[in-house]
């Protein structure tokens, strides 16, 4: 329900920028449109004004940059600087008394752990960095790699496109299994457990490689082939249990309504491929640059 209340601030946010990417001809389908459009999202979540979606997206796409004289990401330096950005805004909603107006951070200042004290800003902030970063990264990855999946097979483009109401929903699943970046997470085990005839005691640290269960020959057929209208029975490119992404149904949501609005509105397009760069990560797999030439 939370999501759906901001359903149309979604949808006028991708008609806004498709109406000004569109107008360039040529374009960044991540940084100008998907990154944009998630970035305002995250903006209007944290109560921060969102006309600097774009200037935050940049900062947040640092992360996925690698700096040829370090040899990497600064990661104290990025997350000072993301600190710096989300502070403001816990600060805000501190002076606004916090009446739950705005669930993500309110609910964090009214917290209390078990002893009783309540978390700092600084504490506030640590916590939601992650959620600003996923909010800002994913939903954008995956609607410009699934675009590309759909574009490098024109059939399946054109079966799509037959009625984008109903079909890009479905495509919409096959693009998160196919083309989500997280590549792994962690999980602490907290009790004794059997798993696929594996030992796992209590306290020992588990990798879950999310990507490579996505390409589960025992779970789907041909997996390694992207098939718009393929019915999967479960997914778990947004986690399972204690951890489920708690954005998961926001990043859906802005998926398929930045997919049907491109599709419907963008009649031909063409990316430029030998243009486009990828995220050097081992964390993340995907496009972090991906340019389109719209014609029509």
């Amino acid at each position: 329900r939370a999501v759906a209340n901001i359903a149309e601030f979604i949808r006028k946010t991708v008609d806004d920028r498709l109406d000004y990417v569109l107008s360039l001809g040529s374009f960044d389908l991540i940084a100008d449109f998907a990154g944009h459009v998630n970035s305002a999202v995250v903006c209007l979540l944290f109560g921060i004004d969102t006309a600097r979606a774009g200037e935050l997206f940049n900062i947040v796409a640092q992360i996925t940059r690698v700096d040829p004289l370090q040899g990497g990401v600064d990661f104290n330096k990025f997350f000072e600087r993301l600190t710096d950005q989300i502070i403001p805004a816990v600060q805000m909603r501190r002076t606004n008394g916090a009446d739950g107006s705005n669930l993500l951070i309110d609910g964090l200042i009214n917290y209390r752990m078990p002893d009783g004290r309540a978390l700092d800003d600084k504490e506030i902030s640590n916590q939601l960095t992650c959620v600003m970063i996923a909010g800002m990264e994913s939903a954008s990855k995956v609607t410009a790699s699934g675009l590309v999946e759909l574009f490098s097979r024109p059939d399946q483009l054109a079966e799509v496109r037959q009625d984008l109401d109903h079909n890009a929903q479905i495509a919409v699943g096959e693009m998160v299994r196919f083309t989500a970046p997280a590549q792994y997470t962690f999980r602490t085990a907290h009790e004794d457990v059997t798993v696929a005839g594996q030992r796992v005691r209590a306290g020992q640290r588990i990798a879950c490689l999310l990507r490579s269960a996505s390409r589960d020959e025992r779970e789907f057929e041909r997996p390694d082939e992207f098939i718009w209208d393929r019915q999967a029975k479960r997914v778990i490119s947004f986690g399972l249990g204690q951890h489920h992404c708690i954005g998961k149904h926001l990043a859906l949501l802005e998926i398929e309504t930045m997919t049907k609005a491109f599709l419907r509105r963008v009649k031909k397009f063409e990316f430029v491929e030998q243009e486009a760069e990828r995220n050097p990560s081992c964390f993340q797999w995907g496009w972090i640059r991906m340019p389109v030439r719209a014609s029509g």
